[in-house]
């Protein structure tokens, strides 16, 4: 694997990461209710899902779930499920901004909502399964070019997902009241809804 090959590959991730999807739209719903330290914890999910992905990619598990129809087509629906239940959850949300007096973050309900997310989106399934084997040189060892290409791609991902979660954070301290609030989680939800809506048909 040369250099040319590491930044292309960066390049395409950064690409993707920074492209909206249901990760973002995630990482900046925790953003703007638990603050930066939410979108962190949130991320951090996401980022778990993807390594899952990752070493399902190493050993050839999502090339053999994109072969089977049937497997794809649970994985489709489920993940069509679960960015429905998110978005409506959102769109029912009474919207606040963290501050001092907040709850405490609830981590582990962030961390599996974002792990869950990851797990049951096809878009990860397809770059890690059909797009990550491209960049692999089969005359140099696999594992050695899957752990960097690994690190490259949670490094990158995760610090998409931190800005889009500090840009919501910082949007809901300036709108300060619920309002504005309520109209960013009512927007965001539509867009899951839009997403999961996509995915079904």
């Amino acid at each position: 694997m040369d250099l040319h090959t590491l930044i292309l590959f960066a390049l395409t991730e950064a690409a993707m990461a920074l492209s909206p999807g249901p990760a973002v739209l995630l990482a900046m719903s925790y953003g703007s209710r638990h603050g930066i330290r939410g979108a962190a914890v949130g991320a951090a999910g996401i980022e778990l899902g993807n390594a899952t992905w990752f070493v399902f990619s190493a050993a050839g598990l999502t090339t053999l779930l994109l072969a089977s129809s049937t497997a794809f087509a649970i994985i489709k629906w489920a993940g069509a499920a679960y960015l429905l239940y998110l978005g409506v959850r959102l769109l029912f949300s009474r919207g606040h901004a963290p501050d001092s007096t907040t709850m405490p973050v609830p981590q582990g309900r962030l961390v599996a909502q974002g792990f869950l997310t990851q797990m049951s989106n096809p878009k990860a399934m397809i770059f890690f399964g059909a797009l990550l084997p491209q960049f692999i040189d089969p005359a140099a060892p696999f594992a050695v070019q899957f752990l960097v290409l690994g690190v490259m791609t949670l490094a990158i991902d995760y610090s998409a997902l931190i800005l889009y979660g500090w840009l919501a954070d910082r949007g809901a301290r300036m709108a300060g009241g619920p309002k504005l609030l309520r109209w960013f989680d009512r927007v965001a939800g539509a867009f899951l809804l839009g997403a999961g809506a996509r995915l079904a048909v």
